[in-house]
């Protein structure tokens, strides 16, 4: 039998737009039609990990119960995601990054609006943790407290967590509550 890995984060759609060059304080670029595509850091690391190894890959986050939260399950059922861990907190949207590129120059600004990616479901976080996965992949954006939830749940079921950190909070704590392997990614 393949791995299970749980993969536990946030998730939304991003709105990228290309520019010939950012706009100067107060002045207007104009840009490309934006391309929406699915984004978050646990969304595109579940489908990676989907694609890529054809294990069993199981998302805990939560979206929005909208058109662009239904448009994010039907990416992730189709990549093989199983989203039984997903919540859906009542009244909000799915968060929305809007990623604005500078051609010439490679230059990315990012606005992020989270909605429901900060309203995890703790009964969802327990049940996926009660899965049995194998491994568990963390990202470093979710709430302290939940993140110090996970990692010792995991150390006490000798479940390997593996922390992607680049949605890191300085002077977070995320790193010293427990057994866990470190990605530093930008």
């Amino acid at each position: 039998m393949n791995s299970r890995l749980l993969v536990i984060g946030c998730s939304y759609i991003e709105n990228v737009y290309v520019t010939g060059s950012l706009p100067t304080d107060g002045g207007i670029s104009e840009g490309e039609l934006p391309k929406v595509r699915p984004g978050g850091r646990a969304g595109t690391a579940a489908v990676m990990a989907s694609r890529l190894t054809g294990d069993e890959i199981l998302l805990c986050s939560a979206i929005g119960n909208d058109s662009n939260g239904k448009g994010l399950i039907s990416f992730y059922k189709e990549n093989k995601i199983n989203t039984s861990y997903v919540s859906f907190p009542e009244g909000m949207q799915t968060g929305i990054c809007n990623v604005i590129v500078e051609k010439s120059h490679s230059t990315v600004k990012k606005i992020l609006y989270k909605g429901a990616s900060n309203s995890f479901s703790s009964a969802k976080v327990a049940s996926a943790l009660m899965s049995y996965p194998d491994a568990i992949y963390l990202t470093a954006e979710v709430p302290e407290l939940l993140a110090a939830q996970v990692i010792a749940s995991a150390n006490a079921q000798d479940i390997p967590v593996y922390l992607d950190m680049s949605g890191y909070t300085p002077g977070s704590s995320i790193g010293t509550v427990g057994d866990l392997e470190l990605f530093i990614c930008s």
